[in-house]
């Protein structure tokens, strides 16, 4: 935040806010909603898996490598001019990825629209901030989480309307009409902030950077089809990442003029936050990514049917950022936080006691207390992430906020596929060596028939069982994996300092 910008007030305010937050969710919308598309981009295409994969690999690189630069982007030519540039460079791509005749133009179109989209996270924020004076910033944290909130929920139902409905291309043609009048609501409302023509950017740092997360993200996407580091692309992609963050690291302490200034973090509650938001990014992720496999896999649930399943967590989510801001009027935020995150350590811990007979209601209860933990952690941690900041460090700061996010999603999802995924292979290979002629469960006389293991079928059951079994058995594990890190992370909410300034912290009240 420049401080240039003056908060703004009645209509004028929420126009400006819709302005910004519907670009800002159809970006974060789109992030879910290829997923849905995707088998059926696969045959227009005729790719293999593995490379149909690059469609979303594609996104999150183009997005890593320029949400690093948003914070230099919008100090050195306004923050107001790259917003409006990156939501009019969105949609026009978004018409080139529909229109995309083969794989490799898929691919190149979606790195671009990463690349043109990732600004608007962080920089929505930003001016979510500006608009709103520092007392309220708590209500304007909760504003712009519950914009972010929406994509998520509604992108593999969005998706899978739009996919059976016409077909594939319109999960990006959907985004033109929605905003081009939001365009044209930038343009006009967004106010202006001080542009710094001679803020150089540190290019070796900022190459350095891009260089390893933009390889650590490949490593990431593609280490389970190329067997991580039996692969040597993995391990090729690894070194790189590994070299040169060391090189950036090296740089940030030696340079007179830095990237990203490592005196930034010397703020206790910043350092926190950045932690904070690399784990908040996993419990908020990882376990849309497990439900909707969990649903689909072992319950056999279509895709639109998942999406409403996963409707009470938002909901709820929604709820727990619109009372994030009044709750921070009369509440400890390290309070909030700390409900927040036993709301998360709760209902995976009751996720990981399901079986895939679970009823709706279950479902329901374990995703409305899920969705309570989102605002309830997000809305006071940025509040004490961002109060104390200096005003030169606030869009460096939110950008590297966002940064890590997207990395920390990235790792979680990464890690607890790979628990489920172990923890179903060693079940079923326990499971298996239970199974012989002797086993009193398949020997009885209502047992034989269709559990006689001379016979294919009979066998082709049983292998049936076992597997649906030791699916269940993984994915316990690694919801109970998602559990431990929201417990862990609780003791360590009273390292924040809570600002005594009464007129950093939010009233409550409405705008």
């Amino acid at each position: 935040m420049t401080g240039s910008a003056q908060p703004l007030a009645g209509a004028r305010l929420w126009l400006t806010i819709a302005a910004v937050m519907i670009p800002t969710t159809v970006y974060v919308l789109d992030l879910t909603i290829v997923t849905v598309a995707l088998p059926h981009m696969q045959g227009s295409f005729s790719a293999t898996a593995d490379q149909i994969a690059w469609v979303l690999t594609g996104y999150l690189v183009g997005q890593s490598v320029v949400t690093a630069c948003s914070g230099w982007l919008s100090q050195r030519f306004g923050r107001k001019q790259i917003y409006l540039l990156a939501t009019i460079g969105f949609t026009v791509i978004s018409v080139f990825c529909g229109m995309a005749t083969s794989l490799t133009e898929e691919v190149g179109w979606r790195a671009l629209q990463g690349m043109f989209g990732a600004p608007l996270l962080p920089l929505s924020q930003a001016i979510m901030l500006d608009l709103f004076p520092r007392e309220k910033h708590g209500t304007a944290n909760s504003i712009w989480g519950m914009g972010i909130l929406i994509g998520p929920v509604l992108g593999p139902t969005v998706g899978g309307i739009l996919t059976e409905a016409h077909s594939w291309p319109w999960v990006f043609f959907v985004n033109v009409p929605v905003l081009i009048p939001t365009i044209l609501g930038v343009w006009l409302l967004v106010p202006r902030t001080a542009r710094n023509p001679g803020h150089r950017l540190d290019w070796f740092g900022f190459s350095a950077l891009i260089v390893a997360v933009g390889a650590f993200q490949l490593a990431l996407n593609r280490g389970e089809r190329e067997d991580w580091f039996a692969s040597t692309e993995i391990v090729v992609e690894a070194g790189i990442a590994t070299v040169f963050l060391y090189v950036f690291l090296v740089h940030s302490f030696t340079s007179p003029r830095p990237f990203l200034r490592p005196g930034i973090f010397a703020n206790r509650n910043y350092a926190l936050a950045v932690v904070y938001a690399f784990f908040f990014a996993i419990l908020v992720q990882a376990p849309i990514v497990l439900l909707s496999l969990y649903f689909q896999n072992l319950g056999d649930y279509p895709v639109e049917e998942v999406g409403w399943l996963l409707t009470p967590r938002g909901v709820s989510a929604f709820a727990s950022m619109m009372l994030g801001g009044p709750l921070l009027a009369r509440f400890d935020p390290r309070i909030i936080m700390l409900v927040g995150l036993a709301c998360f350590g709760t209902s995976t811990l009751l996720m990981s006691q399901w079986t895939p007979d679970v009823d709706a209601w279950t479902v329901a209860w374990a995703g409305l207390i899920q969705g309570l933990g989102s605002g309830f952690v997000w809305v006071p941690l940025g509040t004490l992430a961002y109060a104390t900041l200096a005003p030169r460090d606030m869009d460096d700061g939110i950008a590297m906020v966002h940064l890590v996010f997207t990395i920390g999603a990235s790792i979680g999802i990464v890690t607890v596929i790979n628990v489920m995924l172990t923890g179903t292979i060693m079940s079923h290979a326990v499971l298996t060596e239970y199974v012989t002629p002797f086993t009193q469960t398949l020997a009885g006389d209502m047992a034989r028939g269709a559990w006689d293991l001379e016979a294919r079928k009979g066998l082709a059951l049983v292998y049936s069982v076992i597997s649906r079994q030791a699916g269940v058995i993984g994915y316990s594990n690694a919801f109970l994996a998602l559990t431990a890190i929201a417990y862990a992370l609780i003791p360590f909410v009273w390292l924040f300092v809570r600002n005594r300034d009464e007129g950093h912290m939010d009233t409550g009240g409405p705008a």
